[in-house]
């Protein structure tokens, strides 16, 4: 004869309570979303400087990445090479015949950032979350 355990439980939540819960995360999540796309920046500009051609050092110098804004509309990081420090960062980027002592190469920030586009909505979310305790 076979036995059967039946469990019996009644679970119950205050729509209050997991209403304050869930404001009290979303107004965490933008910084929680700013510190993981400033952290997924690190490591796109990690890949990108040793590929940064160098022959003063003014470009690889350049290389940044800015701390997170935070707005209504989302959380923004940037990252990039340039400006003062080296202006010609664009051309360099993109002319494509020029030669460059490897590994250095042209389009030196794109490639690891389009490499590392796979799993970053996965990266982003798994950062966030741990951010957020969850």
């Amino acid at each position: 004869m076979a036995s059967r355990v039946v469990l019996d439980t009644n679970l119950t939540a205050s729509s209050k309570a997991m209403a304050e819960k869930l404001g009290a995360l979303a107004a965490r999540a933008p910084q929680a979303l700013g510190g993981a796309l400033y952290r997924e920046g690190q490591a796109i500009m990690t890949e990108a400087l040793p590929i940064t051609p160098i022959l003063t050092g003014a470009l690889r110098r350049s290389g940044h990445v800015d701390e997170p804004e935070i707005t209504e509309s989302g959380a923004f990081v940037t990252l990039g090479f340039g400006g003062d420090a080296a202006p010609y960062a664009v051309y360099v980027h993109e002319n494509l015949t020029a030669r460059h002592m490897p590994p250095t190469q042209a389009k030196f920030l794109e490639i690891p950032l389009n490499d590392a586009v796979d799993g970053m909505a996965d990266r982003l979310a798994a950062s966030a979350g741990k951010a957020l305790g969850l």
